[in-house]
Order: structure tokens, then C-alpha cells, then sequence
């Protein structure tokens, strides 16, 4: 066998690039309709995973269920506990208040920039710039 070509190994670098932040599946109305969901199924009590999906109607746990867990997660409407899911404060303020309360709507902006890459965007100087022209 000494006609075979010798094996060269070969490496490759990657270039270490910081990666986008990742921007939630659904808006904040759509992820506050999802919230009420598990509100009028569990209030405050801690959720089963397997449970949330099927409160928000999927059969099985990933897929575009998973991306909308992780909406509620970016806005801050749920986290994790050790054994599932709970809503968060702002979540319950938002369930018990109405929408005409001033506590309602500063909630509402706040949440709004829960997800990093609406906070990025809000803070760029360009578009602070752009809403002071206004």
C-alpha cells in the first residue's frame, strides 16, 4: 500500500463572531394573550412543562411551542422554577389591572424592552435621536 496519498489532516478556524441576539417568536400583545391563558388555567401556581404547552394547545413539547415559551421568557411574562413554570410579578399586575391604570401601562413599557435586542435597538443614539426630531 505504498501508492496511497498520505492523509493531511486539516483544521479549520472559525472566526469567534458575537452572535444576534435572538428576538422573540411573537409580539408583547400576542405573548400577554398567551400569559392570560396560563393565568385563567393556573394563576399563581407553578406549571408543569408538559402542562404549559397543552394550556397554550400544543400536543407535543418543542417545535413552535417551544418558540413561544421563550417569547414569554424574553418578555418576562414566565420563568422557571425547579418543577415548571411560574408567571412573573408584572405578569400577575398585568391579569389583575386594567388597561386604563397608569401601573398597567408602565408595566407594559417596561416588559417592552424585556427582549435584549429591543433594548439594543431603543438605545442606539440614532433612534433616540429620531424620537427627540419627532
Amino acid at each position: 500500500m505504498e501508492n496511497q496519498p498520505e492523509k493531511i489532516e486539516r483544521t479549520r478556524t472559525r472566526k469567534q463572531g458575537v452572535r444576534s441576539p435572538g428576538y422573540p417568536a411573537i409580539n408583547l400583545g400576542e405573548a400577554i394573550e398567551r400569559a392570560k391563558i396560563l393565568w385563567e388555567n393556573d394563576k399563581t401556581n407553578c406549571i408543569h412543562l408538559k402542562a404549559v404547552y397543552e394550556h397554550l394547545g400544543y400536543k407535543h413539547e418543542g417545535g413552535h411551542g417551544a418558540r413561544i415559551i421563550a417569547a414569554l421568557k424574553r418578555f418576562r411574562l414566565i420563568y422557571e422554577e425547579q418543577n415548571g413554570i411560574k408567571l412573573t410579578k408584572e405578569a400577575i399586575d398585568l391579569m389583575l389591572l386594567k388597561p386604563t391604570d397608569e401601573h398597567y401601562i408602565e408595566t407594559i413599557k417596561k416588559l417592552a424592552l424585556k427582549p435584549s435586542i429591543y433594548e439594543k435597538i431603543f438605545s442606539e443614539p440614532y433612534i433616540v435621536k429620531l424620537k427627540n426630531q419627532e
